[in-house]
Protein backbone atom coordinates (compact mmCIF):
# COMPACT_ATOMS: atom_id res chain seq x y z
CA UNK A 1 0.00 0.00 0.00
CA UNK A 2 1.63 3.17 -1.17
CA UNK A 3 0.72 5.42 1.77
CA UNK A 4 2.48 3.03 4.15
CA UNK A 5 5.38 2.67 1.73
CA UNK A 6 5.88 6.42 1.87
CA UNK A 7 6.23 6.26 5.63
CA UNK A 8 8.52 3.26 5.42
CA UNK A 9 10.70 4.97 2.85
CA UNK A 10 11.20 8.03 5.06
CA UNK A 11 11.87 5.89 8.11
CA UNK A 12 14.41 3.84 6.23
CA UNK A 13 16.23 7.04 5.32
CA UNK A 14 16.25 8.06 8.98
CA UNK A 15 17.54 4.69 10.14
CA UNK A 16 20.54 4.73 7.79
CA UNK A 17 22.37 7.26 9.93
CA UNK A 18 22.22 5.65 13.30
CA UNK A 19 22.71 2.04 12.27
CA UNK A 20 25.62 2.78 9.89
CA UNK A 21 24.41 0.00 7.71
CA UNK A 22 27.11 0.49 5.06
CA UNK A 23 30.44 -1.17 6.01
CA UNK A 24 33.40 1.14 6.60
CA UNK A 25 36.80 0.33 5.08
CA UNK A 26 39.39 -1.05 7.51
CA UNK A 27 42.51 1.08 7.97
CA UNK A 28 45.75 0.82 9.96
CA UNK A 29 46.06 3.11 12.97
CA UNK A 30 49.85 3.06 12.62
CA UNK A 31 49.56 4.85 9.29
CA UNK A 32 47.52 7.80 10.66
CA UNK A 33 48.99 11.26 10.20
CA UNK A 34 48.80 12.35 13.86
CA UNK A 35 49.56 15.98 13.08
CA UNK A 36 46.10 16.39 11.51
CA UNK A 37 44.23 13.79 13.62
CA UNK A 38 40.90 14.87 15.17
CA UNK A 39 38.91 12.50 17.39
CA UNK A 40 35.64 13.70 15.78
CA UNK A 41 34.65 13.88 12.13
CA UNK A 42 31.50 14.10 10.01
CA UNK A 43 30.23 11.42 7.66
CA UNK A 44 27.73 12.24 4.88
CA UNK A 45 25.28 9.38 5.00
CA UNK A 46 22.52 9.98 2.47
CA UNK A 47 20.61 12.52 0.49
CA UNK A 48 17.41 11.50 -1.14
CA UNK A 49 14.75 13.37 -3.05
CA UNK A 50 11.44 11.65 -2.69
CA UNK A 51 9.15 12.43 -5.65
CA UNK A 52 5.69 11.03 -5.06
CA UNK A 53 5.16 10.17 -8.71
CA UNK A 54 8.44 8.24 -8.89
CA UNK A 55 7.79 6.58 -5.55
CA UNK A 56 4.41 5.38 -6.74
CA UNK A 57 5.92 3.82 -9.85
CA UNK A 58 8.49 1.97 -7.73
CA UNK A 59 6.18 0.59 -5.08
CA UNK A 60 2.85 0.30 -6.84
CA UNK A 61 3.55 -3.00 -8.59
CA UNK A 62 -0.17 -3.80 -8.53
CA UNK A 63 -0.95 -0.56 -10.37
CA UNK A 64 -3.39 0.45 -7.65
CA UNK A 65 -2.69 4.17 -7.95
CA UNK A 66 -3.69 6.56 -10.68
CA UNK A 67 -0.62 8.71 -11.32
CA UNK A 68 -0.71 11.64 -13.76
CA UNK A 69 1.01 15.00 -13.34
CA UNK A 70 -1.26 17.86 -12.27
CA UNK A 71 -3.97 15.35 -11.34
CA UNK A 72 -4.79 14.01 -7.91
CA UNK A 73 -3.34 10.72 -6.78
CA UNK A 74 -6.09 8.15 -6.52
CA UNK A 75 -5.98 4.79 -4.80
CA UNK A 76 -7.91 2.35 -6.98
CA UNK A 77 -9.05 -1.06 -5.76
CA UNK A 78 -11.14 -3.11 -8.15
CA UNK A 79 -12.48 -6.61 -8.50
CA UNK A 80 -15.22 -8.63 -10.14
CA UNK A 81 -18.39 -8.38 -8.08
CA UNK A 82 -20.55 -10.94 -9.87
CA UNK A 83 -20.97 -12.84 -13.10
CA UNK A 84 -23.73 -15.17 -14.17
CA UNK A 85 -24.73 -17.04 -17.32
CA UNK A 86 -27.93 -15.37 -18.41
CA UNK A 87 -28.64 -18.22 -20.82
CA UNK A 88 -29.21 -20.49 -17.83
CA UNK A 89 -32.21 -18.42 -16.72
CA UNK A 90 -34.43 -20.14 -19.30
CA UNK A 91 -35.40 -23.73 -18.62
CA UNK A 92 -36.56 -25.26 -21.89
CA UNK A 93 -39.49 -27.61 -21.25
CA UNK A 94 -39.81 -30.90 -23.08
CA UNK A 95 -43.18 -31.42 -24.77
CA UNK A 96 -45.00 -34.75 -24.91
CA UNK A 97 -48.00 -35.00 -27.20
CA UNK A 98 -50.20 -38.13 -27.15
CA UNK A 99 -52.82 -37.96 -29.91
CA UNK A 100 -55.51 -40.35 -31.01
CA UNK A 101 -56.65 -39.69 -34.59
CA UNK A 102 -60.41 -39.65 -35.00
CA UNK A 103 -61.76 -40.64 -38.41
CA UNK A 104 -64.57 -38.24 -39.35
CA UNK A 105 -67.97 -40.03 -39.56
CA UNK A 106 -68.46 -39.23 -43.26
CA UNK A 107 -64.98 -40.52 -44.04
CA UNK A 108 -65.59 -43.68 -42.01
CA UNK A 109 -68.87 -44.37 -43.87
CA UNK A 110 -67.23 -43.90 -47.25
CA UNK A 111 -64.29 -46.09 -46.29
CA UNK A 112 -66.59 -48.89 -45.07
CA UNK A 113 -68.34 -49.01 -48.44
CA UNK A 114 -65.22 -48.61 -50.55
CA UNK A 115 -63.81 -51.59 -52.48
CA UNK A 116 -60.34 -52.96 -51.78
CA UNK A 117 -57.58 -50.73 -53.07
CA UNK A 118 -59.60 -47.57 -52.56
CA UNK A 119 -58.22 -44.70 -50.45
CA UNK A 120 -59.72 -41.90 -48.41
CA UNK A 121 -58.01 -38.83 -46.91
CA UNK A 122 -58.60 -36.45 -44.05
CA UNK A 123 -56.48 -34.01 -42.04
CA UNK A 124 -56.32 -32.37 -38.63
CA UNK A 125 -54.42 -29.45 -37.06
CA UNK A 126 -53.19 -29.69 -33.48
CA UNK A 127 -52.05 -26.76 -31.30
CA UNK A 128 -49.94 -27.52 -28.25
CA UNK A 129 -49.10 -24.90 -25.61
CA UNK A 130 -45.61 -24.73 -24.14
CA UNK A 131 -45.59 -24.18 -20.37
CA UNK A 132 -42.48 -22.27 -19.23
CA UNK A 133 -41.61 -22.13 -15.53
CA UNK A 134 -41.37 -18.34 -15.08
CA UNK A 135 -44.20 -17.10 -17.25
CA UNK A 136 -41.97 -16.63 -20.30
CA UNK A 137 -43.71 -15.73 -23.54
CA UNK A 138 -41.44 -17.23 -26.16
CA UNK A 139 -41.60 -16.26 -29.81
CA UNK A 140 -38.87 -18.40 -31.32
CA UNK A 141 -35.97 -20.69 -30.47
CA UNK A 142 -32.91 -21.43 -32.57
CA UNK A 143 -32.13 -24.90 -31.30
CA UNK A 144 -28.56 -25.91 -30.53
CA UNK A 145 -29.32 -29.44 -29.37
CA UNK A 146 -32.51 -31.44 -29.15
CA UNK A 147 -34.50 -34.27 -30.64
CA UNK A 148 -37.95 -34.99 -32.07
CA UNK A 149 -39.20 -38.54 -31.56
CA UNK A 150 -42.49 -39.73 -33.10
CA UNK A 151 -43.96 -43.14 -32.39
CA UNK A 152 -47.04 -44.02 -34.54
CA UNK A 153 -49.36 -47.00 -34.25
CA UNK A 154 -52.68 -48.48 -35.45
CA UNK A 155 -54.71 -51.68 -34.98
CA UNK A 156 -56.46 -51.32 -38.35
CA UNK A 157 -56.19 -54.25 -40.77
CA UNK A 158 -55.72 -51.70 -43.53
CA UNK A 159 -52.85 -49.55 -44.78
CA UNK A 160 -52.41 -46.23 -42.96
CA UNK A 161 -50.10 -43.38 -43.94
CA UNK A 162 -49.50 -40.44 -41.58
CA UNK A 163 -47.96 -37.26 -43.00
CA UNK A 164 -46.95 -35.22 -39.95
CA UNK A 165 -45.70 -31.69 -40.51
CA UNK A 166 -44.72 -28.87 -38.16
CA UNK A 167 -44.95 -25.75 -40.33
CA UNK A 168 -43.10 -23.49 -37.90
CA UNK A 169 -40.21 -25.88 -37.23
CA UNK A 170 -37.74 -25.12 -39.99
CA UNK A 171 -34.19 -25.80 -41.06
CA UNK A 172 -32.73 -23.50 -43.67
CA UNK A 173 -36.23 -22.16 -44.29
CA UNK A 174 -37.76 -25.59 -45.01
CA UNK A 175 -40.56 -26.76 -42.70
CA UNK A 176 -40.33 -30.17 -41.08
CA UNK A 177 -42.47 -32.93 -42.61
CA UNK A 178 -42.36 -36.71 -42.28
CA UNK A 179 -44.38 -39.54 -43.82
CA UNK A 180 -44.94 -42.59 -41.60
CA UNK A 181 -46.01 -45.82 -43.30
CA UNK A 182 -48.24 -48.11 -41.21
CA UNK A 183 -49.10 -50.67 -43.92
CA UNK A 184 -50.90 -53.80 -42.67
CA UNK A 185 -48.55 -56.79 -42.53
CA UNK A 186 -51.02 -59.49 -41.51
CA UNK A 187 -51.09 -58.75 -37.77
CA UNK A 188 -51.79 -55.81 -35.47
CA UNK A 189 -50.79 -53.45 -34.10
CA UNK A 190 -48.69 -51.87 -36.80
CA UNK A 191 -46.03 -49.46 -35.47
CA UNK A 192 -43.26 -47.20 -36.77
CA UNK A 193 -40.81 -44.71 -35.18
CA UNK A 194 -39.23 -41.52 -36.57
CA UNK A 195 -36.29 -39.75 -34.87
CA UNK A 196 -34.99 -36.29 -35.82
CA UNK A 197 -31.94 -34.37 -34.61
CA UNK A 198 -33.14 -30.80 -34.04
CA UNK A 199 -29.71 -29.10 -34.11
CA UNK A 200 -29.85 -25.92 -36.24
CA UNK A 201 -33.64 -25.98 -36.46
CA UNK A 202 -35.67 -22.84 -35.70
CA UNK A 203 -38.90 -23.32 -33.76
CA UNK A 204 -41.36 -20.44 -34.19
CA UNK A 205 -43.82 -20.54 -31.27
CA UNK A 206 -45.45 -17.28 -32.38
CA UNK A 207 -46.85 -18.82 -35.59
CA UNK A 208 -45.35 -16.02 -37.59
CA UNK A 209 -46.20 -13.30 -35.07
CA UNK A 210 -49.75 -14.39 -34.23
CA UNK A 211 -49.20 -15.67 -30.66
CA UNK A 212 -46.52 -17.14 -28.40
CA UNK A 213 -45.72 -20.43 -26.65
CA UNK A 214 -47.75 -22.40 -29.20
CA UNK A 215 -46.69 -25.39 -31.28
CA UNK A 216 -48.73 -26.24 -34.39
CA UNK A 217 -48.77 -29.79 -35.76
CA UNK A 218 -50.58 -30.77 -38.97
CA UNK A 219 -51.57 -34.40 -39.59
CA UNK A 220 -52.73 -35.78 -42.96
CA UNK A 221 -54.10 -39.34 -42.86
CA UNK A 222 -54.52 -41.66 -45.85
CA UNK A 223 -56.46 -44.92 -45.39
CA UNK A 224 -56.21 -47.63 -48.10
CA UNK A 225 -58.64 -50.59 -48.10
CA UNK A 226 -57.00 -54.04 -47.99
CA UNK A 227 -60.16 -56.18 -48.19
CA UNK A 228 -60.07 -56.97 -44.49
CA UNK A 229 -63.02 -56.12 -42.30
CA UNK A 230 -63.47 -52.52 -41.13
CA UNK A 231 -65.39 -52.16 -37.91
CA UNK A 232 -65.06 -48.39 -37.41
CA UNK A 233 -63.80 -48.84 -33.83
CA UNK A 234 -60.15 -49.27 -34.75
CA UNK A 235 -57.59 -46.76 -33.43
CA UNK A 236 -54.88 -44.65 -35.03
CA UNK A 237 -52.53 -42.53 -32.95
CA UNK A 238 -49.03 -41.24 -32.35
CA UNK A 239 -46.86 -40.04 -29.46
CA UNK A 240 -44.60 -37.09 -30.16
CA UNK A 241 -41.76 -36.14 -27.80
CA UNK A 242 -40.05 -32.79 -28.38
CA UNK A 243 -36.84 -32.62 -26.36
CA UNK A 244 -35.15 -29.21 -26.28
CA UNK A 245 -31.68 -29.57 -24.84
CA UNK A 246 -30.12 -26.15 -25.40
CA UNK A 247 -30.58 -23.12 -27.57
CA UNK A 248 -28.33 -21.01 -29.74
CA UNK A 249 -30.72 -18.11 -29.29
CA UNK A 250 -34.18 -17.52 -27.93
CA UNK A 251 -36.57 -14.58 -28.39
CA UNK A 252 -39.64 -13.33 -26.57
CA UNK A 253 -40.49 -11.92 -23.16
CA UNK A 254 -38.74 -13.87 -20.42
CA UNK A 255 -40.62 -12.66 -17.37
CA UNK A 256 -39.49 -11.14 -14.11
CA UNK A 257 -36.75 -13.26 -12.57
CA UNK A 258 -36.01 -12.02 -9.06
CA UNK A 259 -33.67 -12.86 -6.20
CA UNK A 260 -30.60 -12.98 -8.41
CA UNK A 261 -28.27 -12.30 -5.48
CA UNK A 262 -24.56 -11.64 -5.29
CA UNK A 263 -22.26 -10.91 -2.37
CA UNK A 264 -18.56 -10.12 -2.31
CA UNK A 265 -15.93 -8.43 -0.17
CA UNK A 266 -13.43 -5.76 -1.25
CA UNK A 267 -10.22 -5.43 0.75
CA UNK A 268 -8.81 -1.95 1.40
CA UNK A 269 -5.03 -2.32 1.86
CA UNK A 270 -4.77 1.42 2.61
CA UNK A 271 -5.55 0.50 6.21
CA UNK A 272 -3.01 -2.34 6.44
CA UNK A 273 -0.62 -1.84 9.41
CA UNK A 274 -2.93 0.91 10.62
CA UNK A 275 -2.67 1.40 14.39
CA UNK A 276 -4.68 4.46 15.34
CA UNK A 277 -5.71 7.95 14.32
CA UNK A 278 -8.17 9.44 11.92
CA UNK A 279 -7.94 9.46 8.15
CA UNK A 280 -10.57 11.18 6.06
CA UNK A 281 -11.13 10.86 2.32
CA UNK A 282 -13.12 13.86 1.13
CA UNK A 283 -14.33 12.44 -2.19
CA UNK A 284 -14.41 8.61 -2.26
CA UNK A 285 -16.26 6.80 -5.03
CA UNK A 286 -17.60 3.32 -5.64
CA UNK A 287 -17.94 2.80 -9.37
CA UNK A 288 -20.06 -0.03 -10.73
CA UNK A 289 -19.28 -1.26 -14.25
CA UNK A 290 -21.71 -3.73 -15.84
CA UNK A 291 -21.45 -5.58 -19.13
CA UNK A 292 -24.23 -7.65 -20.65
CA UNK A 293 -24.46 -9.66 -23.84
CA UNK A 294 -28.02 -10.61 -22.87
CA UNK A 295 -30.85 -8.84 -24.63
CA UNK A 296 -32.91 -8.18 -21.53
CA UNK A 297 -32.93 -5.23 -19.14
CA UNK A 298 -31.88 -5.65 -15.54
CA UNK A 299 -32.71 -3.89 -12.32
CA UNK A 300 -29.95 -3.88 -9.70
CA UNK A 301 -30.06 -2.54 -6.17
CA UNK A 302 -27.66 -2.88 -3.28
CA UNK A 303 -29.35 -4.59 -0.36
CA UNK A 304 -26.32 -4.04 1.83
CA UNK A 305 -23.06 -2.12 1.75
CA UNK A 306 -21.17 -2.09 5.02
CA UNK A 307 -17.85 -2.65 6.75
CA UNK A 308 -17.05 -5.36 9.27
CA UNK A 309 -13.92 -3.83 10.76
CA UNK A 310 -13.27 -4.27 14.49
CA UNK A 311 -16.91 -4.73 15.35
CA UNK A 312 -18.01 -1.67 13.39
CA UNK A 313 -21.13 -2.13 11.34
CA UNK A 314 -21.42 1.17 9.50
CA UNK A 315 -23.97 0.57 6.72
CA UNK A 316 -24.97 2.80 3.84
CA UNK A 317 -28.30 3.60 2.22
CA UNK A 318 -29.53 6.30 -0.12
CA UNK A 319 -30.54 6.61 -3.78
CA UNK A 320 -27.09 5.72 -5.03
CA UNK A 321 -27.71 2.20 -3.75
CA UNK A 322 -31.46 1.76 -4.13
CA UNK A 323 -32.42 3.89 -7.15
CA UNK A 324 -29.99 2.64 -9.76
CA UNK A 325 -31.42 3.21 -13.27
CA UNK A 326 -32.58 0.21 -15.28
CA UNK A 327 -29.64 -1.39 -17.03
CA UNK A 328 -30.38 -1.81 -20.74
CA UNK A 329 -29.75 -5.10 -22.46
CA UNK A 330 -27.75 -5.76 -25.60
CA UNK A 331 -29.36 -4.41 -28.77
CA UNK A 332 -28.57 -7.36 -31.02
CA UNK A 333 -26.75 -10.67 -30.99
CA UNK A 334 -23.05 -9.97 -30.73
CA UNK A 335 -23.61 -6.64 -29.00
CA UNK A 336 -22.41 -5.94 -25.44
CA UNK A 337 -24.28 -3.34 -23.44
CA UNK A 338 -22.16 -1.38 -20.97
CA UNK A 339 -23.42 0.51 -17.96
CA UNK A 340 -21.72 2.77 -15.42
CA UNK A 341 -23.01 3.92 -12.06
CA UNK A 342 -21.16 5.91 -9.42
CA UNK A 343 -21.84 5.79 -5.70
CA UNK A 344 -20.47 8.80 -3.83
CA UNK A 345 -21.15 11.25 -1.04
CA UNK A 346 -23.96 12.95 -2.98
CA UNK A 347 -26.17 9.85 -3.17
CA UNK A 348 -25.48 7.92 0.05
CA UNK A 349 -26.83 8.21 3.58
CA UNK A 350 -24.75 8.42 5.70
CA UNK A 351 -22.08 9.63 3.31
CA UNK A 352 -19.62 7.26 1.73
CA UNK A 353 -16.84 9.25 3.43
CA UNK A 354 -18.30 8.26 6.80
CA UNK A 355 -18.05 4.59 5.86
CA UNK A 356 -14.43 4.99 4.74
CA UNK A 357 -13.61 7.14 7.80
CA UNK A 358 -14.27 4.06 9.94
CA UNK A 359 -11.00 2.67 8.45
CA UNK A 360 -12.47 -0.65 7.32
CA UNK A 361 -10.08 -3.38 6.19
CA UNK A 362 -12.91 -4.76 4.08
CA UNK A 363 -16.19 -3.57 2.61
CA UNK A 364 -19.01 -6.06 2.04
CA UNK A 365 -21.29 -5.64 -0.98
CA UNK A 366 -24.68 -7.34 -1.16
CA UNK A 367 -26.94 -6.79 -4.13
CA UNK A 368 -30.04 -8.18 -5.74
CA UNK A 369 -31.00 -8.19 -9.40
CA UNK A 370 -34.18 -8.79 -11.40
CA UNK A 371 -34.98 -9.09 -15.08
CA UNK A 372 -37.43 -6.81 -16.89
CA UNK A 373 -37.98 -4.49 -13.91
CA UNK A 374 -40.16 -2.16 -16.02
CA UNK A 375 -42.55 -4.82 -17.28
CA UNK A 376 -43.06 -6.60 -20.60
CA UNK A 377 -40.28 -6.05 -23.15
CA UNK A 378 -38.84 -7.83 -26.15
CA UNK A 379 -35.94 -9.98 -24.95
CA UNK A 380 -33.39 -12.26 -26.48
CA UNK A 381 -30.69 -14.53 -25.13
CA UNK A 382 -27.92 -16.57 -26.65
CA UNK A 383 -26.72 -19.78 -25.11
CA UNK A 384 -23.52 -18.12 -23.90
CA UNK A 385 -25.04 -14.77 -22.87
CA UNK A 386 -23.56 -13.43 -19.65
CA UNK A 387 -23.90 -10.50 -17.31
CA UNK A 388 -20.97 -9.34 -15.19
CA UNK A 389 -20.33 -6.52 -12.80
CA UNK A 390 -17.09 -5.04 -11.50
CA UNK A 391 -16.78 -2.76 -8.50
CA UNK A 392 -14.03 -0.17 -8.25
CA UNK A 393 -13.23 1.65 -5.03
CA UNK A 394 -11.55 4.98 -5.80
CA UNK A 395 -10.00 6.99 -3.00
CA UNK A 396 -8.60 10.29 -4.27
CA UNK A 397 -5.78 11.37 -1.94
CA UNK A 398 -7.80 14.38 -0.97
CA UNK A 399 -8.76 14.82 2.66
CA UNK A 400 -6.90 14.85 5.94
CA UNK A 401 -5.07 12.48 8.28
CA UNK A 402 -4.80 13.11 12.01
CA UNK A 403 -2.48 11.04 14.21
CA UNK A 404 -2.49 8.31 11.58
CA UNK A 405 -0.02 5.76 12.98
CA UNK A 406 1.51 2.64 11.54
CA UNK A 407 4.60 0.56 12.18
CA UNK A 408 6.83 -2.20 10.87
CA UNK A 409 9.57 -4.43 12.28
CA UNK A 410 12.87 -5.55 10.78
CA UNK A 411 15.96 -7.46 11.93
CA UNK A 412 18.98 -5.52 13.24
CA UNK A 413 22.26 -6.74 14.74
CA UNK A 414 23.51 -3.39 16.00
CA UNK A 415 27.10 -4.49 16.68
CA UNK A 416 27.42 -5.91 13.18
CA UNK A 417 25.72 -2.87 11.64
CA UNK A 418 28.24 -0.56 13.38
CA UNK A 419 31.12 -2.75 12.19
CA UNK A 420 32.28 -3.31 15.77
CA UNK A 421 32.86 -7.04 15.58
CA UNK A 422 36.11 -8.80 16.51
CA UNK A 423 37.65 -8.21 13.07
CA UNK A 424 37.14 -4.44 13.25
CA UNK A 425 39.74 -1.87 14.35
CA UNK A 426 37.14 -0.40 16.74
CA UNK A 427 34.77 -1.67 19.36
CA UNK A 428 31.84 0.00 21.07
CA UNK A 429 34.10 1.54 23.74
CA UNK A 430 35.97 3.55 21.11
CA UNK A 431 32.87 5.64 20.30
CA UNK A 432 32.29 8.56 22.63
CA UNK A 433 29.10 9.75 20.92
CA UNK A 434 27.32 9.92 17.59
CA UNK A 435 25.14 12.76 16.34
CA UNK A 436 22.77 12.28 13.41
CA UNK A 437 21.71 15.41 11.54
CA UNK A 438 18.47 15.29 9.57
CA UNK A 439 17.78 18.13 7.13
CA UNK A 440 14.36 18.05 5.52
CA UNK A 441 12.95 20.17 2.71
CA UNK A 442 9.30 19.17 2.56
CA UNK A 443 6.97 19.96 -0.32
CA UNK A 444 4.30 17.53 0.90
CA UNK A 445 1.16 18.60 2.79
CA UNK A 446 2.19 16.07 5.40
CA UNK A 447 3.99 16.32 8.75
CA UNK A 448 5.87 13.26 9.92
CA UNK A 449 6.57 12.25 13.48
CA UNK A 450 8.69 9.17 14.00
CA UNK A 451 10.03 6.87 16.67
CA UNK A 452 12.38 3.92 16.46
CA UNK A 453 12.41 1.19 19.11
CA UNK A 454 15.28 -1.26 19.69
CA UNK A 455 14.24 -4.76 20.76
CA UNK A 456 16.05 -7.93 21.81
CA UNK A 457 15.37 -11.30 20.22
CA UNK A 458 12.36 -11.77 22.54
CA UNK A 459 10.83 -8.50 21.33
CA UNK A 460 11.49 -6.76 24.64
CA UNK A 461 11.92 -2.99 24.14
CA UNK A 462 15.44 -1.91 25.16
CA UNK A 463 15.45 1.77 24.18
CA UNK A 464 14.16 4.29 21.68
CA UNK A 465 15.92 6.66 19.31
CA UNK A 466 14.05 9.83 20.24
CA UNK A 467 13.56 10.94 23.84
CA UNK A 468 10.09 12.31 23.15
CA UNK A 469 7.77 9.32 23.07
CA UNK A 470 4.88 11.39 21.75
CA UNK A 471 6.09 11.13 18.13
CA UNK A 472 6.65 14.86 17.81
CA UNK A 473 6.78 16.76 14.54
CA UNK A 474 10.08 15.61 13.01
CA UNK A 475 9.40 16.81 9.45
CA UNK A 476 6.90 19.70 9.26
CA UNK A 477 4.32 19.97 6.49
CA UNK A 478 4.72 22.13 3.40
CA UNK A 479 2.83 25.42 3.34
CA UNK A 480 -0.79 25.47 2.13
CA UNK A 481 -2.93 28.54 1.52
CA UNK A 482 -6.21 27.67 3.22
CA UNK A 483 -7.78 31.01 2.37
CA UNK A 484 -8.67 29.87 -1.15
CA UNK A 485 -12.26 28.81 -1.90
CA UNK A 486 -12.88 25.09 -2.24
CA UNK A 487 -13.73 25.60 -5.93
CA UNK A 488 -10.28 27.07 -6.64
CA UNK A 489 -8.02 24.52 -8.44
CA UNK A 490 -5.20 25.39 -6.01
CA UNK A 491 -7.30 24.72 -2.93
CA UNK A 492 -5.50 22.19 -0.73
CA UNK A 493 -2.25 22.35 -2.77
CA UNK A 494 1.23 23.01 -1.38
CA UNK A 495 2.45 26.48 -2.34
CA UNK A 496 5.87 26.46 -0.58
CA UNK A 497 8.31 23.99 0.95
CA UNK A 498 9.25 23.90 4.65
CA UNK A 499 12.85 23.32 5.80
CA UNK A 500 13.97 21.93 9.18
CA UNK A 501 17.25 20.72 10.74
CA UNK A 502 17.08 18.10 13.51
CA UNK A 503 20.05 16.68 15.48
CA UNK A 504 19.77 13.36 17.32
CA UNK A 505 22.59 12.42 19.71
CA UNK A 506 23.51 8.96 20.97
CA UNK A 507 26.17 8.80 23.70
CA UNK A 508 28.59 5.97 24.37
CA UNK A 509 26.55 4.64 27.26
CA UNK A 510 23.44 4.28 25.08
CA UNK A 511 25.32 2.51 22.30
CA UNK A 512 27.12 0.16 24.68
CA UNK A 513 23.86 -0.63 26.47
CA UNK A 514 22.08 -1.47 23.22
CA UNK A 515 24.94 -3.71 22.11
CA UNK A 516 25.40 -5.46 25.44
CA UNK A 517 21.68 -6.15 25.81
CA UNK A 518 21.65 -7.83 22.40
CA UNK A 519 19.71 -5.59 20.03
CA UNK A 520 18.22 -7.89 17.35
CA UNK A 521 15.10 -6.09 16.14
CA UNK A 522 14.08 -2.57 15.32
CA UNK A 523 10.52 -1.25 15.16
CA UNK A 524 9.83 1.77 12.97
CA UNK A 525 6.75 3.68 14.02
CA UNK A 526 5.40 6.71 12.22
CA UNK A 527 2.73 9.24 12.99
CA UNK A 528 1.31 11.30 10.13
CA UNK A 529 -0.68 14.51 10.19
CA UNK A 530 -1.71 16.47 7.15
CA UNK A 531 -1.51 20.25 7.30
CA UNK A 532 -4.09 21.66 9.76
CA UNK A 533 -5.59 18.20 10.29
CA UNK A 534 -6.74 19.29 13.75
CA UNK A 535 -9.07 21.71 11.93
CA UNK A 536 -10.23 18.95 9.53
CA UNK A 537 -8.68 20.87 6.63
CA UNK A 538 -8.67 18.86 3.39
CA UNK A 539 -5.42 18.75 1.40
CA UNK A 540 -4.48 17.26 -1.96
CA UNK A 541 -1.60 15.02 -3.04
CA UNK A 542 -0.09 15.34 -6.51
CA UNK A 543 2.63 13.27 -8.22
CA UNK A 544 4.92 16.30 -8.57
CA UNK A 545 5.22 16.79 -4.79
CA UNK A 546 8.75 16.20 -3.43
CA UNK A 547 10.49 15.71 -0.09
CA UNK A 548 14.27 15.97 0.18
CA UNK A 549 16.00 14.45 3.22
CA UNK A 550 19.75 14.85 3.85
CA UNK A 551 21.42 12.70 6.53
CA UNK A 552 24.89 13.08 8.02
CA UNK A 553 26.57 11.76 11.16
CA UNK A 554 29.20 13.27 13.40
CA UNK A 555 31.09 10.60 15.36
CA UNK A 556 33.33 11.31 18.35
CA UNK A 557 35.92 8.58 18.93
CA UNK A 558 37.96 7.87 22.03
CA UNK A 559 41.30 7.60 20.23
CA UNK A 560 44.54 7.50 22.20
CA UNK A 561 46.92 9.23 19.78
CA UNK A 562 50.00 8.71 21.96
CA UNK A 563 50.09 4.92 21.52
Amino acid sequence: MTNNKLGYFILLLLSVGFVFSCKKETFEVDNLDLTEADPSFAIPLAKATLNLGDLEKEFDVGELIYNENDELFRLVYGQNLFEFDAGELIDLPSQNLNYDVTVPPSTASAFALAPAGSSVNFSETLNENFAFSNGEEVDSIRISSGALNISAYTDMQHDVTLNISIPYLKQNGVAYSSSIDLSYQGSTPTEDIVNLDLANYVLDLSKNGQTNNELEVNVEVTLTKTGQPYLGSESIGFDMELQLGSFESIWGYFGNFQNIVAQDTQSLPVFTNYISGDIHFADPQLNLYLRSSAGLPLGINFTGLYDVNSGSSQSLGGPGLTNIPTIPGASFIGDTAEFFHSINNSNTTPSLSELIDASPNQIVFELGAETNPDGVAQNFLTGNASVSGDIEVILPIYGYASNFSFQDTSDLDLEEALDLDTESNFDDKDIESATIRIISDNGLPLALGAQVYFLDENYVVLDSLFEDASLDNLIPSGVIDNSLPVTDPNFGKVIANTRRITDVKLDSEQLQSLISQGTRKVVYRANLNTSDADQMQDVKFYPEYELTVTLSAKINFNVNLSN
